[in-house]
């Protein structure tokens, strides 16, 4: 069986080609091909350009959670609009409490 963040990658990947796919995110098809086929592990810096690029969130991606809270698709309605707002408005409040959280951490860890 694939690993999780290799069957999300198809998903992401949708009807886009190994090839446009790896283009939109800076890689080669190659990796790509070996990530979908579990041969190479999803790095974090990989990872990071599809969320930038597509629009996922990490913990999806990896396979933490079953939903994905951030999507993109193109916005034709203000109510599409809206609802992105909304939604990434409570991505970047999630990113604070993150950030908070780690903050603390390292905070404890430097005493």
């Amino acid at each position: 069986m694939k690993p999780i963040e290799s069957q999300r990658l198809i998903q992401v990947r949708g009807n886009l080609t190994q090839e446009e796919f790896a283009n939109r995110i800076g890689l080669n098809r190659v990796n790509i091909s070996n990530i979908e086929n579990g041969t190479q592990a999803l790095s974090i810096k990989t990872a990071r350009l599809i969320k930038e690029q597509f629009g996922v969130s990490l913990d999806w991606l990896y396979g933490y959670t079953e939903e994905n809270p951030i999507s993109y698709h193109a916005i034709s309605t203000s109510d599409e609009r809206d609802q992105t707002i909304e939604v990434l408005t409570r991505s970047l409040e999630s990113c604070e409490k993150d950030k908070q959280f780690l903050q603390s951490l390292l905070e404890k860890l430097s005493k």
